[in-house]
């Protein structure tokens, strides 16, 4: 029979209600069913061939297949009990199927059996029913269950109204290509297989209980209808196909060894969420400690659920102090503070909280000052005592007093110490890297009560829960930036995001940019993506759109505020804006989760949240009064302390796009690296570098060995226990001289590199390894190790290093003797007599 065919109906309907005949269902079965086909998997929906017009034809499906039987045929219908999975006990002869009626009416003939399999048993009918009655039934999907039976005897799937989600058979495929949303689980609840109640001890390759997933069975059928394998033919109501098993088998080898997600809906999504779990095991939580001198619980479940949402590669977690415990906390040498050695430390207070009152009408003079320099003095020695960084909300009152309470000399007393408290503050924790947080601008922002009475009486909460929400938003933002988990590049929209109207029907004197609303909304909206590039976040172009139109309009409209110098990369043409995103993030070497996009079309946010769902996405919507806002209250865009390095960014990435702009016309990627003139500075930790050296060890993910997050203690630490511990600085034609990189190593072991994406592509990954397997070799007679973590992110380093013909081995890859001898880019190297090797 041929393939790929579509038959209509030969026998027509011969009134309401009739039941469907045996002639019919053969005739059909006969029509897509190949002749070699002598073993059958079929999928019944009953219902669906029946509809408003036929009846259930149960005894015209029993001679149906009675005579398939006759014709040496052996079907088998699943007869699933997914309850046992439940906790519930099966039977082999009482337990219905759960997938249908037709496995139930076969099982009602004489000559049918039903295979011992509490979970995945199937009623078999044919001269080959043994061969599928005595298969292993402990493993499910295994080498030796009747999926597997059903591949090696050939067999084909038939789908009697029955869509091609139902296609079982294709759990094998996934337990086959080893797919990462499963894992194999032991059932040991009883099962009565005949002879009375036994542990069955089945083990089963089940949907993993960490990650939603949704299986999508159907891509696989339908592959196979577009590449015209399979045959179908109308029946009753609905429709009946045939494909050969072998035919899905192909398909799925195929498409699964490109992506293990085939048969999922949102695979995309689930691989994402698999290595996010991946790497918060990989990582050492980040620990966060929120105090009040009131009670901090409203904040800190404010926060977690704003880090599950912004931060899923991360793990967290949180210490609030108990009711009361505050002062010890921050001033005990043995507090529980204290051994939860936080990453990070929040003191969140009003001064409603700090006085303990219910505003300023309550306090006296004396109180309000031995309470506020007591707060004061607590929170200066936890800073000064503390390695880490500390961000304080500014203490402010809640409520203001009635009018004709708390004025006067006292009230502008109160007011006169608490700036200068909070001048203090600011001064300390500049000083010590941390952070003052303007509570008051940020309630104003937020449009929220500081304050809500209920939960201040009931809960002594210092905050409302809808301010809560709001400082957690922003504490989740200088999370993220110490993590290296912020938005270092906005991927932006043209039409209606940057400017109003479509450029290819407005042009340049049609669109709206400027002027009165939306212009100057838009307007706004490009002032403020300015400022995000001033402090060091990239700015490229995504757009479906005619590009010389779209730069008419960048280049010459009055009221642009973004020029083509803003942009460090662009991609302006009628393609899939996904498609664009990576290609901007591979030109550039950064990760999708450090890009952001916006567009004011739910269509392309959607499609770009589905085929990249690393990269963040805001629900900008289509109103451009909002876009200021909803930006401003992204938390990857609230970054913690601008640096230095931070502002080279945006200019480290024109460069980036220019490196990758001359490599590709380059002849080879050696000769293109000589002319880039790239050298390589090992230099000593110190004070002057050990804050760069930091940044570089929390935020870098992609070219991490380890993924261990040195801070510059411990890497202060570490060089006095005798390790080498060395910055990487990178200059080459296009850039001056940068710390790019860590190093740190003991003997002939490297602990740990990073190297910022910045520098990728120029040879130093090679030139570093490269050096230090030679002198190890001359040093120690021994060969170099590099321990390595290997997570989702980091594939780089593992490729650099097979590159260079490095063995990987218990977690580690150690050099060769040919690794001294693999050919590198030219690279000139600084600094090497520093190297203790």
């Amino acid at each position: 029979m041929g393939t790929g065919q579509v038959f209509s109906a030969g026998i027509p309907f011969r009134g309401e209600r009739e039941i469907l005949t045996t002639r019919e269902i053969l005739f059909a079965i006969h029509k897509v069913l190949d002749a070699d086909c002598d073993v059958i998997e079929v999928h019944s929906s009953i219902p669906t061939l029946s509809g408003l017009k036929r009846g259930t034809a149960k005894w015209s499906f029993l001679r149906a297949i009675r005579e398939l039987v006759r014709q040496g045929k052996t079907l088998l219908f699943p007869a699933f009990t997914f309850s046992y999975s439940a906790g519930k006990e099966f039977n082999i002869h009482h337990s219905p199927s759960e997938t249908g009626v037709l496995a139930d009416w076969v099982l009602s003939l004489p000559e049918a059996r039903r295979t011992p399999n509490p979970i995945f048993s199937f009623v078999v009918i044919g001269p080959k029913s043994p061969l599928f009655l005595n298969a292993d039934h402990h493993d499910a999907y295994g080498p030796r269950s009747v999926f597997a039976v059903l591949e090696e005897q050939n067999a084909g799937a038939l789908m009697i109204g029955a869509a091609w989600d139902y296609l079982s058979f294709l759990h094998k495929m996934e337990q086959q290509h080893a797919v990462p949303y499963r894992e194999f689980k032991t059932f040991n609840i009883l099962a009565d297989f005949g002879n009375g109640p036994v542990d069955p001890d089945m083990r089963v390759y089940v949907r993993r209980r960490d990650i939603n997933t949704e299986l999508n069975f159907a891509a696989a059928g339908l592959t196979a209808e577009a590449e015209g394998v399979v045959t179908s033919f109308a029946l009753g109501q609905g429709e009946i196909k045939f494909v050969w098993l072998r035919t899905i088998v192909n398909i799925c080898n195929r498409e699964m060894a490109a992506s293990p997600f085939f048969l999922l809906q949102e695979g995309n999504r689930v691989a994402a969420d698999i290595a996010n779990l991946e790497l918060q095991q990989q990582q050492q939580p980040f620990r966060v400690a929120l105090l009040s001198a009131e009670n901090p619980d409203y904040l800190v479940e404010a926060l977690k659920k704003q880090l599950a949402i912004a931060a899923p590669s991360r793990r967290f977690v949180f210490y609030a102090n108990h009711y009361g415990n505050f002062y010890q906390d921050l001033t005990l040498n043995d507090s529980s503070l204290r051994d939860f050695k936080p990453n990070l430390t929040i003191i969140a207070d009003t001064l409603e909280s700090i006085s303990g009152k219910a505003g300023r009408y309550a306090l006296d003079e004396e109180s309000h000052h031995s309470r506020l320099q007591r707060w004061h003095s607590a929170v200066s020695s936890w800073m000064a005592n503390s390695d880490h960084q500390v961000v304080v909300f500014k203490p402010v009152w809640s409520i203001s007093a009635p009018a004709d309470e708390g004025v006067g000399a006292s009230s502008t007393r109160y007011d006169a110490e608490v700036e200068e408290l909070a001048a203090q503050l600011s001064a300390e924790l500049r000083q010590r890297g941390g952070i003052l947080i303007d509570t008051a601008t940020l309630a104003a922002e937020a449009a929220s009560p500081l304050r809500d009475p209920r939960t201040w009486y009931l809960a002594r909460t210092p905050w409302s829960p809808q301010f809560a929400r709001a400082a957690a938003n922003r504490i989740a933002g200088l999370i993220l930036d110490r993590c290296g988990l912020s938005v270092r590049l906005i991927v932006v929209d043209l039409d209606n995001t940057l400017w109003g109207g479509v450029a290819t029907d407005d042009g340049i004197e049609g669109v709206a940019l400027g002027g009165d609303y939306p212009g100057n909304a838009h307007r706004d909206f490009q002032l403020l993506l300015k400022s995000l590039s001033q402090c060091g976040i990239g700015l490229a172009v995504a757009s479906k759109n005619d590009a010389d139109v779209a730069w008419e309009i960048i280049d010459r409209h009055p009221e642009m505020v973004l020029q083509r110098d803003d942009f460090v990369d662009d991609e302006i043409h009628w393609q899939p804006k996904a498609d664009s995103i990576q290609r901007i993030a591979s030109r550039l070497n950064l990760g999708l989760s450090n890009i952001m996009f916006l567009d004011d079309n739910p269509i392309e946010r959607e499609a770009v949240r589905r085929t990249l769902p690393q990269v963040i996405v805001p629900e900008l919507g289509n109103e451009p009064a909002l876009y200021c806002e909803v930006l401003i209250k992204t938390p990857g865009l609230n970054r913690a302390l601008i640096t230095e390095n931070d502002r080279h960014r945006v200019q480290s990435f024109k460069q980036l796009k220019t490196v990758a702009t001359a490599r590709s016309s380059a002849s080879d990627a050696f000769s293109f690296i000589k002319e880039l003139n790239v050298t390589l500075t090992f230099s000593a930790l110190s004070s002057g570098n050990s804050s760069r050296a930091e940044q570089l060890m929390t935020k870098t993910n992609q070219f991490n060995t380890t993924i261990k997050r040195y801070s510059a203690l411990d890497l202060k630490s570490l060089q006095d226990r005798g390790y080498t511990v060395k910055v990487l600085e990178v200059t080459d034609k296009y850039n001056p001289q940068e710390i790019m990189g860590v190093l740190v190593m003991k003997d002939e072991v490297v602990d740990s590199i990073v190297i910022s994406c910045r520098a990728f592509g120029k040879g130093i990954e090679q030139a570093i390894f490269h050096v230090l397997t030679k002198q190890t070799f001359e040093r120690f007679a021994r060969a170099l190790r590099v321990e390595f973590i290997k997570t989702s992110k980091n594939h780089i380093v593992a490729d650099i290093l097979s590159g260079l013909k490095f063995t990987e081995q218990d977690g580690s890859w150690t050099a060769s003797a040919d690794s001294i001898s693999v050919a590198i880019p030219a690279v000139t190297l600084s600094g090497l007599e520093e190297l203790p090797l």
